[in-house]
């Protein structure tokens, strides 16, 4: 992209960074969601900005480091598509933040570690056996429990994606992803 592109780019994510060191230095905000007299909880009292700092805090309590922003860039980049890749040194906790954040919210979250001989989608999505009974995979298995579980959310966490070639694995787990359309509700779907 061009740098008038990045540029426009960072700039929102700069801002909400800032607000998020701001929120840092004031006291404890209120509770994050209100409960009705029925139980269910009010989503015009919840606040975003509030909401990440308690994360943040609450990721800090696990015992595992990561800078805020590492924490407030995860959180956009899951609320702007579903399908988060993280890169960069082994070992600084790309398997672990997903995971993490998944529990602290109260969603569920599902590790997969890729094999070096992956070469089709057979590991992943399932296979067909020699007595013609499909054999579903960890991806699909999860993807029917979040199904099943639809009032929560859940984390599919594919682990060394690198380790095999990603387009003989996931292909189609990538195509169906990528085709997201509105939904009636709002926001979208995939």
């Amino acid at each position: 992209p061009s740098d008038v592109d990045v540029s426009a780019d960072l700039e929102p994510l700069l801002a909400a960074y800032a607000a998020v060191l701001d929120a840092a230095d004031k006291p404890k905000p209120e509770p994050l969601m209100t409960r009705e007299s029925n139980g269910a909880e009010s989503q015009s009292e919840f606040n975003r900005t509030s909401a990440l700092q308690e994360l943040i805090q609450a990721v800090e309590a696990t015992g595992f480091i990561f800078e805020p922003w590492q924490i407030g860039a995860y959180v956009t980049a899951l609320r702007t598509k579903p399908f988060v890749i993280l890169a960069g040194v082994t070992g600084t906790g790309k398997s672990k933040l997903p995971g993490v954040v998944a529990r602290l919210t109260g969603g569920q979250s599902d590790l997969i570690p890729v094999r070096p001989d992956w070469t089709d989608s057979a590991d992943a999505l399932g296979y067909v056996d020699l007595q013609g009974i499909f054999r579903p995979g960890r991806l699909l298995q999860d993807a029917r429990s979040a199904a099943r579980q639809s009032d929560q959310h859940w984390t599919c966490i594919v682990d060394e994606m690198n380790l095999a070639r990603v387009e003989q694995y996931f292909a189609e787990v990538l195509s169906r992803v990528e085709d997201r359309h509105p939904s009636p509700e709002g926001g979208f779907v995939s």
